[in-house]
């Protein structure tokens, strides 16, 4: 008898008879869970019948598949074709969307189960309606059932997770009403649960089905060594021109930046009208910054920043190189957010800095540092695999964390329209790729295929929508350019999410060199462009097509922008791209022109970032490159070979550039938007005595990290620590931080206190930073 006939009935197991099943499916060894994971994966795949297969875009997919693929699935029993997961449930059923879908393969053991209509729904009429009823773990009438916020969404949590590999039927059972008193008809579908065993996803689930963030983990390798190997090693390297190009090394070279704090105390701040560094462009403009420059005669004037005689800020805090080569009278308005990562991929502060590089806010370590939609809100930093929002006083708003016991993925997320977050995920399974690719570099027979997936969470924490590559790009492995590396196989690489206007999906997928869009309410892929699936015939394009891209940003309505980084197109320099979309009059994609071009003259490798301003500017990170001997397989030397490109630069319309900033040392930016911002933080503003200058100087310095609204600064000082009464000085604020020169008498031989407050445009204070009391309270005036 088999197994599955066996299990498969509505009550629940024996207890005995379920501990000894989850022993049995727990004892498979990862050959074996491979290979059926790799059954799974290939039952999804759509070249079954004999006369092809075209994808629900229109898409032939017969001629490429037996082409490229066809010794690798030798062996493979060749099935009829089914319906695609979502095609199944909308023609099946009367739903428009469910997590799982019918037919789904490879599905978490601790998923949620949700289901939605295009009616509000009555919540009193959604219970005691479902069944689910898994192979081997039997029935789960135990859970939590909820009507979701948007009044649509039905959702099923259930008590405990299902076993690795069974098959699970779910049944709504007719009656259901909508709020216009409509009865809904039954539904039933069923999916597979990955072989993925229970210990590798949370440990956890409090309360039912909901991850704790405690887990013991996909296995650690599996964990840092995508985490590590977040661009760099994950795209087959090129051809990137020769060793002596020019335009790759102007811009790169640390030798040339200037350090202005050795040669005076009084660094000016680049807004003022004071004397500056100058250095004459002796390459050319052409060469070292693109097709789109001004004239080769153009003086630069650079700075450092910040300023070097800050002493509120970490000492730590990363410097860069201000390079000022236009009319910053042309520069939009708003600030610079970005994020400084050093050469090991891994970021190490998130800054907001002014067009001169002086700090607004520093704080969090996410290379996807942005504000959202509404301007009030930002992800401020990640607390396991939860997305961690602030406002406007950077205290935490909520936690967003993954459902179904996945992992975060860092390369983005966002803060949606309607207050939900948008999570990237990655999602892993063992399967065999010698089976699937035999010609894939790095296959091996147990390697981890991770693929992408997107939760949309609400401040509740439910997941809202869960979008699946493996449910809806099913050719996906057989498309990708990675190799497999450390036995990962990343297939998609995604790397950005955008909210479009109609509040449907904008998808970048690295690996695949392709951007989808996705239908926010159903999960249906809308269009495709780029890749092998292309849904557009692209016109205009000098390199014929985009690779490696990222940032990938709905401008205006049908208009994409694309930062490209051409890794193995044209002359392989990076490009900011704008395509106007093309349909027919019945929504059917035809045409993606280009609509504009802009040449870096700069070769990026991998990360960036391309975004539209509101004049019309552009807002340009170039990532970083790596050094032409590069080997991608020795991560040993990628710290050592990378080379960090400006992570910030910014040209008028015409492409002129009016300003570019650079890190020193082995640092890079992965993006940098330009974006305005209220800040009134909940901590106090910094205050300290430091004499660590030239002259040996006693100075009470102040800031007030995050704050935008502070017009000036009023010290104030006492004898006591509790009356400071006395007015010192007023000082209007232009930077992130001010001082005041304190006399010896004050300062080191007298005990006072001094206080620096925060005033608002109002004239009320806003804060009052700590007390600081001088040197001569503690007995240091002999301190030099």
């Amino acid at each position: 008898m088999r197994l599955g006939t066996f299990v498969s009935h509505a009550g629940p197991l024996p207890f005995l008879l379920l501990l000894l099943l989850s022993d049995v499916a727990s004892a498979l060894d990862e050959r074996e869970i491979a290979r059926r994971n790799t059954d799974q994966l290939l039952r999804l795949f759509p070249l079954y019948g004999d006369d092809g297969y075209y994808d629900h875009l229109g898409n032939d997919t017969t001629s490429t598949s037996s082409r490229e693929y066809g010794d690798g699935l030798q062996g493979v029993r060749r099935r009829r074709r089914r319906l695609a997961p979502l095609d199944s449930l909308q023609q099946r059923t009367h739903l428009l969307y469910s997590h799982p879908l019918p037919g789904s393969e490879l599905v978490s053991a601790y998923t949620t189960i949700a289901w939605r209509v295009d009616q509000a729904l009555r919540q009193d009429s959604i219970y005691n309606k479902m069944t689910v009823v898994g192979e081997i773990s039997g029935g789960h009438p135990d859970g939590e059932t909820l009507l979701l916020s948007d009044g649509k969404t039905f959702m099923f949590v259930p008590a405990v997770p299902f076993q690795p590999g069974e098959k699970v039927t779910l049944t709504v059972a007719a009656g259901v009403l909508t709020a216009a008193g409509q009865t809904l008809p039954e539904a039933t579908w069923s999916f597979h649960m990955s072989h993925r065993p229970l210990d590798t996803y949370f440990t956890k689930v409090v309360p039912l089905g909901m991850p704790d963030g405690d887990r013991a983990a996909t296995p650690p390798d599996v964990r840092e060594t995508i985490r590590v190997a977040q661009e760099g090693s994950l795209v087959r390297r090129g051809p990137l021109g020769t060793p002596d190009d020019v335009t790759h090394r102007a811009l790169q070279d640390d030798e040339g930046e200037i350090e202005m704090e050795d040669e005076t105390d009084e660094t000016p701040p680049p807004a003022a009208d004071t004397e500056t560094a100058e250095e004459q462009d002796a390459e050319g403009q052409s060469g070292s910054r693109g097709s789109n420059s001004s004239s080769s005669t153009t003086t630069k004037h650079q700075y450092v920043f910040p300023d070097h005689r800050y002493r509120t800020l970490p000492v730590d805090f990363p410097r860069g190189t201000l390079t000022v080569h236009g009319d910053i009278a042309k520069l939009a308005s708003g600030y610079i957010w970005t994020a400084h990562l050093v050469n090991d991929n891994y970021p190490t502060l998130d800054v907001i800095i002014t067009d001169f590089g002086d700090p607004v806010y520093y704080g969090g370590k996410l290379s996807y540092f942005a504000p959202s939609a509404n301007g009030s809100q930002f992800i401020s930093n990640q607390y396991g695999d939860a997305a961690v929002v602030v406002g406007e006083d950077y205290k935490e708003v909520g936690q967003f964390g993954v459902q179904h016991g996945l992992t975060l993925n860092q390369h983005d997320h966002m803060i949606l329209k309607n207050g939900n977050v948008m999570l990237f995920i990655y999602d892993a399974h063992q399967i065999d790729a010698t089976k699937l690719r035999p010609e894939l570099e790095g296959a091996t027979q147990t390697t981890w295929a991770v693929g992408l997936v997107l939760q949309e969470i609400n401040p509740e924490g439910r997941c809202v929508l869960e979008w699946r590559m493996w449910d809806h790009m099913p050719n996906a492995w057989q498309d990708t350019d990675n190799p497999v590396r450390f036995n990962i196989w990343d297939i998609a690489h995604g790397n950005s999410v955008d909210e479009m206007h109609n509040g449907d999906l904008l998808v970048s997928m690295r690996a695949l060199s392709e951007v989808l869009a996705i239908d926010r309410n159903t999960g249906a892929v809308r269009w495709r462009l780029g890749g092998k699936r292309s849904s557009f015939t692209l016109v205009g394009d000098t390199n014929q097509h985009f690779t490696g891209q990222h940032d990938v940003r709905e401008l205006d309505e049908n208009v994409i922008t694309v930062f490209d980084n051409a890794v193995r197109t044209g002359n392989t320099h990076a490009r900011a791209m704008d395509y106007s979309l093309e349909f027919d009059s019945d929504g059917t994609p035809r045409v993606a022109r280009v609509k504009s071009t802009w040449d870096s003259g700069v070769r990026a490798y991998a990360k960036g970032s391309y975004r539209r301003l509101g004049n019309r500017n552009r807002a340009v990170c170039l990532g970083f490159d790596v050094a032409d001997e590069f080997d991608p397989n020795d991560q040993t030397v990628q710290k050592e070979n990378m080379v960090g490109n400006p992570f910030y630069v910014e040209t008028d319309p015409s492409g002129v550039w009016l300003i570019s900033m650079k890190w020193h040392g082995a640092s890079h930016g992965y993006r940098s938007i330009k974006a305005g911002w209220t800040g009134r933080p909940s901590w106090k503003p910094d205050a300290l005595l430091n004499a660590d200058n030239p002259a040996n100087t006693l100075r009470f310095h102040f800031s007030w990290n995050g704050a935008t609204e502070v017009v000036e600064w009023r010290v104030m000082r006492g004898v006591n620590h509790d009356d400071i009464s006395e007015y010192v000085e007023t000082i209007p604020r232009t930077q992130f931080e001010h001082w005041v020169d304190i006399s010896d008498e004050d300062g080191r031989l007298r005990c006072v206190h001094y206080q620096a407050v925060a005033v608002g445009k109002d004239g009320k204070d806003m804060a009052y930073s700590n007390v600081v009391p001088s040197w001569g309270c503690s007995g240091q005036a002999g301190q030099q």
